[in-house]
């Protein structure tokens, strides 16, 4: 029995790590394509802002927003271990996905975009960005200097959600100078991505050698 519908579109990195752990918790999920911003009208009734991801439960459940899908879908798995063990350890898986959504995806977009054709390029705009996003990407490596995941000792959500939401960034812009001076957040990278559960939903993991050039 179909457990919802999840709207987004292959390729986007919120609508990745959904799938991912949709296959993890074994939930049986209708994905319909949906390209923002060109939705229609039965469509913003669910996502009022027309964006991507959005889900429907078969009872009729509406949830939007990434973080809080990524919950629910982590939850349906009663014997999961992707929450950590504890309120800390859960607390924390909350903070890197929040940093990851907020602090880190958005700067990568305004980085990456205007080099691949998806926003108008502005040097100006764009170098703010990518400083921006090697700011947050230098915190994350800080972290995993000394601990081998974000939260905990073993891969929690945090990791799925972080990896799913760095990809493009890694796709690119964060070449292999880049990595080698960035070992830890690389090492990290490369573990999360080449879980099972993973390479299940996505079956090529892109790490450019060198990073793309203005237009």
């Amino acid at each position: 029995m179909s457990f919802g519908t999840l709207y987004g579109f292959e390729g986007n990195s919120r609508s990745t790590v959904l799938l991912v752990l949709a296959k993890n918790a074994n939930l049986d999920i209708e994905f319909v394509e949906v390209r923002p911003p060109k939705v229609d009208a039965a469509y913003l009734k669910l996502n009022p802002l027309g964006r991507v991801p959005t889900f429907v439960g078969r009872d009729g459940f509406v949830l939007t927003e990434v973080m809080a899908i990524a919950i629910y879908f982590a939850s349906q798995s009663r014997d999961t271990t992707l929450f950590g063990n504890g309120q800390k350890d859960f607390a924390t898986v909350v903070k890197w996905m929040s940093f990851a959504n907020t602090e880190v995806l958005p700067k990568l977009g305004g980085w990456f975009r205007p080099l691949i054709g998806q926003d108008p390029y502005d040097e100006c705009r764009m170098n703010a960005s990518k400083a921006e996003a090697l700011e947050a990407l230098q915190i994350m490596e800080e972290h995993l200097s000394h601990h081998p995941f974000l939260a905990g000792e073993s891969t929690t959500l945090a990791d799925l959600f972080a990896a799913s939401l760095v990809s493009r960034g890694f796709a690119y812009v964060l070449d292999r100078e880049w990595r080698s001076t960035h070992p830890s957040i690389t090492r990290w990278y490369e573990t999360v991505t080449s879980h099972p559960r993973w390479r299940s939903v996505v079956h090529t993991v892109v790490m450019i050698d060198a990073a793309l050039n203005a237009p």
